[in-house]
């Protein structure tokens, strides 16, 4: 009795577990300062918008800083500087799956200093943030962090993003410039309780299926000793419960990314070296 309770358990924290995997890219830091060049409170500051960002344009943003060149790629860097930080530029992209812009800044040996570089998707300076959205971010970053104004940039530099990909994608603008508004990006924030209803549902039947499992054990109902029904609990039995929570949440997660949660596979393409990626030597 005790061993199958345990194994009831184990079932609802895979079902809670596949549930994270499928849907964890949503949460999480999107700055990371390997560097150290910001503040905790800029940096929750940031990841707030950037979250925004993620929400309403289902787009992403990562900020990444490396406090120098990576030892494994010091021999790539000396033998040509500008290809080194293209290809490691796209690796990271690549790496983190992103459908949006990268920014990257690193650490360098002297004679220089501090290497700024921003990228863009292809799918994403289409129009969600243009060439020129793109010279425009890459200026601010560039006044500010040659003023050692790291927070201000970053604060600075995540809110232009926001603020363009909103005027870019849904027609609203503090400049008064509109653009026609996207009917994806209307038609997913009109909808997006529906994704949470069905979530509730699956998890309160998942417990439901889990709570009739030990309600028929304590209860020894018909069939649990007798002869040649071994392991039958009138509900299909344990496995099967537990195989039919795992396939609602698999299915769940499957309706959701195909119908709600286009954001979760990228959409650019970062494969090509013509990303758009703006180089620039700061101090």
């Amino acid at each position: 009795m005790k061993l199958k309770k345990r194994w009831c358990v184990v079932g609802l924290l895979v079902v809670v577990c596949l549930w994270c995997v499928a849907n964890g890219r949503a949460f999480g830091s999107e700055v990371h300062d390997n560097a150290g060049l910001f503040s905790a409170a800029a940096i929750r500051q940031a990841d707030e918008t950037i979250r925004l960002i993620q929400r309403d344009f289902h787009k992403t943003l990562l900020v990444e800083t490396f406090a120098g060149v990576p030892d494994n790629r010091k021999a790539d860097y000396e033998r040509n500087r500008e290809q080194f930080f293209a290809d490691f530029l796209r690796e990271r992209a690549q790496a983190a799956r992103l459908d949006g812009l990268y920014v990257l800044m690193m650490k360098e040996p002297p004679p220089h200093n501090l290497r700024l570089q921003v990228g863009v998707g292809q799918a994403t300076r289409q129009r969600a943030f243009l060439a020129d959205d793109r010279e425009q971010l890459m200026r601010l970053l560039q006044a500010s962090f040659h003023d050692k104004q790291f927070d201000d940039g970053l604060r600075q530099g995540v809110a232009l993003v926001e603020r363009t990909m909103r005027r870019n994608l849904l027609g609203s603008s503090t400049t008064g410039t509109a653009r026609p508004p996207i009917a994806a990006a209307s038609r997913n924030s009109e909808w997006a309780w529906v994704p949470w209803v069905v979530l509730i549902v699956g998890g309160i039947l998942v417990v439901s299926f889990v709570l009739r499992l030990l309600r028929g054990n304590s209860e020894g109902g018909p069939g649990v000793n007798a002869p040649g029904a071994l392991g039958n609990t009138g509900g299909g039995g344990f496995f099967s419960s537990l195989l039919g929570g795992i396939g609602g949440a698999i299915a769940g997660s499957y309706i959701y990314d195909r119908f709600f949660g286009d954001h979760s596979q990228a959409g650019d393409n970062w494969n090509s070296r013509s990303d758009d990626s703006t180089r620039s030597d700061v101090g």
